[in-house]
């Protein structure tokens, strides 16, 4: 009964702040700047990682246990880079640095769990890089999609049950000293550092998870590596090492922008005390350049990603560039077709403007148009009796006097004779 009374006392001693006041950076006078360099990191990290989630997805091909690994930390890279970048500049542009009790333990509980994701999935790509040059003919036979899965869902569950123990163990702290997290976001450690009761059992889960999502990864990160040189030692030629390290380069350097930022944090920290400012740039470099970087070094280092970037660029750019090519063919080929029959026209009316509108009667082999030829002897005037009618009335005299119709249909039929002989032999060179 008194511990029941002694469990009550305690509980209706804890103090809980409403808001936490979240710092940033301060009293820099360009950290707008900094600021538009976080919303183009997140930027290219949402689309870089989305791009590979889709590939991934829509791709046969690369449902592998490489590639299961590969969307698994895409995931992470998206869901850490949306759980603390929209909350900072939402804190910048809005002038408004508080957030609530409830929020800060969200913010907190999100952006943990995609970090130790990122470090879990990082041991599980080395682990298939090493099973793949150590023990190349057992690699189908241990590493399938069924084992990467079923990791996979182990590696979600411990997080997120270690994640949500250390969040909810936050509760049970008390906030009388201040509500000031000099951070970024809502930090375990800042705000661990301002409770003011016994805080032991948060210290302890807070050094275990350092070390299994830390310290381990890395360790047994560079285990692997130790045992794939060594591996590697045995094969007499340089170009098959070359060629087995090759398909190590893409983790070796996610291991790099994962680790190195924070190695060099915590060095800086042994060596000199760092300021609010550098520890809030630091930080938040360290957790941003990771997302963004992952998708560029997979799309340039992995060949069976780059291929596919290329085909699907290529079906999507080759139909549009047929469609634009025929569009200008075609009206190159109207033009010109337009241009030979206008010059037909303006020839046809030229010619009918020259016409007379009477002639003279000829003989059937001249035509119109033909100068008389000249003779030896002059021609003789013949005088043509008009002949007698059956009503004894003289039969009028008949001239050739062609219509401006007769003529126009004479031309018009010319004229599309020979733009239509033009435009074949046009057409006949293009074709070939």
């Amino acid at each position: 009964m008194s511990f029941l009374n002694a469990s009550f006392a305690q509980n209706m001693s804890i103090v809980r702040p409403e808001y936490f006041f979240i710092t940033g950076l301060e009293g820099i006078p360009y950290r707008s700047y900094y600021y538009i360099f976080l919303c183009v990191t997140y930027f290219i990290a949402v689309i870089g990682n989305s791009a590979v989630l889709l590939i991934i997805a829509l791709e046969r091909s690369l449902h592998s246990p490489k590639y299961i690994s590969v969307f698994n930390l895409a995931l992470a890279d998206l869901g850490e880079t949306n759980a603390w970048i929209p909350n900072t500049m939402k804190i910048f542009f809005s002038d408004s640095q508080y957030m609530s009790y409830n929020a800060c333990l969200a913010n907190m509980f999100f952006v943990n769990l995609f970090v130790t994701l990122q470090s879990a999935t990082l041991v599980v790509l080395a682990f298939d890089r090493y099973i793949a040059i150590c023990l190349p003919l057992r690699y189908h036979a241990i590493v399938n999609n069924t084992f990467m899965s079923l990791v996979f869902v182990i590696i979600w569950a411990f997080n997120t049950s270690l994640v949500a123990l250390a969040a909810s163990l936050m509760t049970q702290l008390s906030f009388c000293k201040s509500n000031v997290v000099e951070s970024y976001y809502c930090d375990y450690g800042a705000v661990l550092g301002m409770a003011c009761n016994d805080n032991s059992i948060n210290m302890f889960l807070t050094n275990l998870i350092v070390f299994l999502f830390l310290v381990s990864p890395l360790f047994i990160i560079v285990l692997s590596y130790m045992g794939i040189v060594f591996a590697l030692s045995k094969i007499t030629t340089w170009e098959a090492r070359l060629k087995a390290l090759k398909t190590c380069v893409s983790h070796l350097l996610l291991v790099v922008s994962f680790f190195l930022p924070v190695i060099c944090i915590f060095i800086a920290s042994l060596v000199t005390s760092l300021t609010p400012n550098a520890r809030v740039i630091s930080g938040s470099l360290s957790l941003s350049l990771p997302p963004m970087l992952n998708p560029i070094i997979y799309v340039l280092n992995t060949a069976e990603i780059r291929v596919l970037i290329q085909k699907l660029l290529k079906n999507r750019i080759l139909p549009i560039r047929k469609n634009f090519s025929k569009r200008c063919f075609l009206s190159v080929r109207d033009y010109v077709l337009f241009f030979y029959t206008f010059d037909a026209f303006i020839e046809w009316v030229l010619v009918c403007c020259e016409l007379p509108l009477t002639v003279d009667i000829t003989d059937d082999n001249t035509s119109p148009t033909s100068k008389p030829q000249p003779s030896q002897t002059p021609p003789q005037c013949v005088e043509l009796q008009p002949e007698p009618t059956t009503d004894g009335q003289p039969a009028t005299t008949v001239t050739d006097e062609p219509s401006l119709k007769g003529v126009t249909e004479l031309w018009i039929t010319r004229c599309m004779i020979r733009c239509m002989s033009r435009q074949r032999s046009l057409l006949l060179k293009v074709s070939q």
